[in-house]
């Protein structure tokens, strides 16, 4: 390991590396459900994280590091925007399952969700947090988009 790492980072890339939680308080990985699956259907692997919440703490939060600058926006209260919820989950799910392939999981992962997700959630001018700063915290949201019924028999039904 480099002496550049600080003693948060290190942890976080080793547990990736083994695909375990990153910190203390998050599960380890179980490689069954324990509860046993209906007959004939292996048992699935729990997953590293029990919720969006913890992965975006325990590793998400530790494992992207930006410097502040022009460009970029995080909330700090991104559990306030439902659309970072959505993208968040997502990507914790995806994590989730390509981490147990071990051979271009991390990679898939990085390059089809964590990328443009990221880009999408961080934008200054279009993210959901684009109104937040780390500085100020959260500042209000954005009204949702306006929609209108479809017309009875639209859908065929």
């Amino acid at each position: 390991m480099s002496d550049e790492w600080d003693d948060a980072l290190a942890p976080a890339l080793t547990a990736r590396g083994n695909g375990q939680a990153a910190s203390s308080a998050a599960p380890p990985p179980a490689t069954t459900s324990g509860g046993g699956a209906p007959a004939g259907q292996p048992d699935q692997p729990q997953p590293v994280y029990p919720d969006v919440e913890a992965w975006v703490t325990d590793w998400f939060a530790q494992i992207i590091r930006r410097p502040r600058i022009k460009g970029w926006r995080w909330c700090p209260q991104w559990w306030q925007h439902p659309e970072a919820i959505d993208r968040l989950e997502a990507l914790w799910r995806a994590w989730e399952a390509l981490r147990l392939d071990g051979t271009t999981g991390m990679s898939v992962w990085w390059r089809d969700h964590c990328d443009p997700h990221l880009a999408a959630l961080t934008d200054q001018d279009r993210s959901p947090f684009k109104q937040c700063s780390e500085e100020r915290g959260h500042v209000g949201e954005d009204e949702p988009l306006p929609v209108e019924p479809a017309p009875s028999g639209f859908w065929g039904t």
